[in-house]
């Protein structure tokens, strides 16, 4: 979950609060919903950046699959 979707389900939250119990639960619903699409956004977004990553530096002779790893045992 991103900071900025932290701050969305907060911020609905804290405007529902007011609300009777029914309307608390759909706009929180509706919150809920939207945070959902947009982390499947997000990781459709992460894996096309990867795979046009990969073909760039492939393009340019880097095969990173071939690369050694450089995070310290």
């Amino acid at each position: 979950m991103t900071i900025c979707q932290v701050r969305t389900a907060t911020s609905a939250l804290l405007d529902a609060l007011p609300l009777h119990e029914e309307d608390r639960k759909l706009r929180l619903a509706k919150v809920a919903g939207e945070i959902q699409d947009d982390q499947r956004r997000n990781a459709a977004a992460r894996v096309s950046h990867a795979k046009r990553r990969r073909r760039e530096l492939a393009a340019i002779g880097i095969h990173v699959e071939t690369l050694r790893c450089c995070i310290p045992p």
